[in-house]
């Protein structure tokens, strides 16, 4: 398993965990997600006559959780180079869990399997109500689709108290 493989060099603290559990749909009221975007498949060759939409950044090569706290309050986390299957649209959730941890799941817009194997992908979620006069407990974690159970492979702590900004990554297995 490709995620399995990853091995971390996290510049902030970082506790390994496997739980699974259940997303939170976008458009459920209760949920902090505002807004959510996912790049196109970034390691694909694009066809002849096309120039790759995403410009080489100083993250390649790494796994990166990019946060930043927004003027209106709002809180922006960028996952950058996520490995999922390939498809043609994903979707987001977030979700507090009853233990206070942050969930983000990254799910496909159908629960079709495409033969394709795996892509990288950045997703970027606006999240609002998200208290930032503590750090800031994640787990990211994905799922097949909307209705398959989420498999939340990381967990992460982001000193969003202390820095408004910033980044924290891994290296990406090759």
């Amino acid at each position: 398993n490709m995620k399995r493989a990853l091995v971390w060099a996290f510049l902030v603290s970082v506790v390994g965990c496997g739980h699974t559990g259940g997303g939170t749909e976008t458009d459920n009221p209760a949920s902090p997600l505002k807004d959510f975007s996912a790049s196109g498949c970034k390691n694909r060759e694009p066809n002849s006559g096309q120039q790759a939409l995403v410009l080489t950044s100083d993250a390649d090569g790494l796994q990166c959780v990019e946060w930043e706290q927004t003027a209106s309050g709002a809180l922006t986390l960028r996952l950058l180079n996520f490995p999922e299957p390939c498809g043609n649209a994903y979707l987001g959730s977030a979700a507090l869990a009853t233990d206070g941890v942050l969930e983000l799941t990254a799910y496909k817009d159908t629960c079709a399997v495409f033969k394709c194997g795996l892509c990288i992908f950045d997703f970027t979620y606006e999240l609002t109500g998200i208290a930032t006069d503590e750090p800031l407990k994640l787990r990211v974690g994905s799922a097949v689709c909307e209705s398959e159970p989420t498999t939340f492979a990381d967990e992460l702590m982001l000193p969003i108290s202390e820095q408004p900004s910033g980044i924290a990554c891994r290296y990406l297995a090759q």
